[in-house]
């Protein structure tokens, strides 16, 4: 019953309710994005980090030679030239992940076999008192993610081929701390490929790790979460024996993990049967929360996949991936604490960015009410006859109810009749003349007919009639307003 009375508030925000709650951050970048010289990276664990100053700290890959760098920029999207972490680049190394820490300096995961794990203060300078002469010992582990722990403990986890995963302790000096697991390093091997993309610590000191195992030889992929004491040893009242293993109907990857403040966990990434977007929720005790979605799993059918989430102060929870879309365009869905979709927020709970030929989404960071995110995008190069894939930001603001994407058009767009069975009038105010084209696209991001080829429109008061082709199923739609590679706004109508 529940399931129904979500599809028909749903369906009911679809007909009657304008975009709401999210609008592109104009003053950022290029009207709202940033291409950047980075290369794509070779993680998507952490692209994006916010810095104690209020700017962004990125990681990517070297323009050129190979390798990958750190590069710093301000909140409108201005790279901070001369900011000396950008002479921290490796040629031979991979940069894995990095944490930014409280006094501005951060903390850097590499491929470095004997000093995998590093420091740098503030102007990008390597602490030369951090663990051996600069260096810690990760193990050669491939370090997916790094935590800052209480009275100054550092925590990396990640995979070793062949041995499972790690979870290892450091003092605040990058020293091991021997008194947690084993000699500081606790290993954890379901006897097949296992993966930590998450990593947490409570307020009570117990870790939260949490990612996927696929078993040796094939077979389903499974949700695999672990919770330890503070001294490294598996937690007996969480899953059985410390662990949950929670299959994946159709296999899937795990992304990344989540925690609430309640102490639940979520967990986020694919289904790979289907390449369907997913985030289910646990309980305190391991469980999966029988009061979140369908059975404590929600699937988002347009979304190919979920790489990050965020719990807002108010309990709802912002989901941002890549959604199914030949032209690249990734998403934003607001749900509400029960894991159902927020009606209010976006078209029917999901917010497609405007901006295309993002053709996979890495990670989100919030600052106030701002979303920074990041993604892969493809530049091609007609001479060479080759594309280059680069990092791209985009930014949003979260606030009142907004009626569009873009300033451009200057109140909401509305569609009359809504449910529509042929004819429909679409009414919006354009501030500027400018060539605007109407599709129409599933609910799976496929675009199913172009309503409207692009025209050049006059500034001022428009109506413009359109007909849908009568072959398409009954069924919601999405109506896109888009201007070049811009999409000014999108609408949901429900066909009769």
């Amino acid at each position: 019953m529940k399931k129904l009375v979500s599809l028909f508030a749903f369906l009911l925000s679809a007909l009657i309710l304008p975009a709401q709650g999210i609008h592109v951050y104009t003053a950022f970048g290029d009207s709202g994005t940033v291409l950047t010289s980075l290369r794509r990276p070779n993680t998507f664990n952490s692209t994006i980090q916010v810095m104690p100053d209020g700017n962004l700290l990125l990681l990517g890959g070297k323009p050129s030679p190979n390798g990958t760098i750190l590069c710093k920029y301000n909140t409108l999207g201005d790279s901070l030239q001369g900011f000396a972490p950008s002479n921290y680049s490796t040629d031979n190394q991979t940069i894995f992940t990095f944490r930014v820490m409280p006094d501005g300096g951060f903390l850097v995961a590499d491929s470095d076999s004997l000093k995998g794990l590093k420091r740098f203060d503030a102007d990008g300078v390597l602490d030369l008192n951090f663990g051996d002469k600069g260096g810690a010992n990760t193990f050669r582990i491939g370090v997916k993610e790094i935590i800052l722990g209480q009275n100054g403990r550092i925590f990396v986890t990640g995979t070793k081929a062949g041995e499972g995963v790690s979870i290892i302790a450091y003092t605040a000096d990058g020293i091991i701390d021997s008194s947690f697991a084993t000699n500081g390093v606790f290993t954890y091997s379901n006897d097949g490929f296992d993966f930590f993309n998450g990593l947490h610590e409570l307020p009570d000191g117990k870790l939260v790790a949490g990612g996927c195992s696929f078993p040796y030889g094939g077979g389903d992929s499974f949700n695999s979460l672990c919770r330890l004491t503070p001294n490294g040893v598996p937690d007996s009242t969480f899953g059985v024996n410390g662990f949950v293993k929670e299959y994946h109907i159709d296999g899937g990857d795990t992304w990344g993990t989540e925690m609430q403040p309640d102490g639940k966990v979520l967990t986020f990434g694919t289904n790979t049967s289907d390449f369907v977007g997913y985030i289910a929720r646990y309980m305190p005790n391991g469980t999966l929360d029988p009061n979140f979605g369908f059975h404590g799993k929600t699937v988002f059918p347009a979304f190919s996949q979920i790489l990050d989430a965020e719990v807002l102060p108010n309990g709802k929870i912002l989901v941002y991936g890549a959604i199914k879309s030949p032209n690249g365009v990734t998403g934003i869905v607001r749900l509400s604490d029960d894991g159902w979709t927020d009606p209010f927020f976006g078209y029917g709970g999901i917010y497609f960015s405007p901006f295309e030929r993002m053709y996979s989404a890495h990670r989100m960071q919030m600052i106030g009410n701002k979303i920074f995110a990041t993604g892969n995008f493809n530049v091609y190069d007609s001479i060479a006859n080759q594309s280059t894939v680069y990092m791209k930001m985009q930014a949003f603001v979260l606030g009142a109810s907004v009626g569009t994407t873009s300033n451009e058009i200057s109140t909401a767009v509305t569609v009359y009749p809504n449910p529509v069975q042929e004819a429909l009038e679409v009414r919006f105010s354009l501030e500027t003349a400018q060539n605007v084209q109407f599709d129409l696209y599933d609910l799976q991001g496929k675009r199913v007919q172009t309503l409207q080829e692009s025209t050049k429109l006059e500034a001022g008061e428009q109506r413009v009639s359109l007909k849908i082709n009568q072959e398409l199923p009954v069924g919601a739609y999405v109506l896109m307003v888009s201007s070049g590679e811009r999409r000014l706004s999108a609408v949901q109508v429900l066909k009769m």
